[in-house]
């Protein structure tokens, strides 16, 4: 659910003090990783699924995902 997961990056990186790349990946990829879900390789030929994100004065707007190459 990004609509809370985004929140959580703000959180981290506002109040705990963490940097963007560290807060993104403990809200993303670190959890993927416990939860035993593979995650796309990004390079030409791998499957087109992501999240484009812009972190500004504190906020993160997510401003475009792609499951399998269809955005959402």
């Amino acid at each position: 659910a990004w609509f809370q997961n985004n929140r959580g990056v703000e959180f981290l990186v506002n109040q705990v003090g963490l940097c963007f790349e560290d807060a993104w990946r403990l809200c993303s990829t670190t959890p993927a990783r416990i939860a035993n879900i593979d995650l796309p390789d990004l390079r030409a030929g791998s499957e087109a699924t992501f999240v484009q994100a812009r972190f500004q004065d504190g906020k993160l707007t997510i401003e475009k995902t792609l499951l399998l190459g269809s955005e959402y």
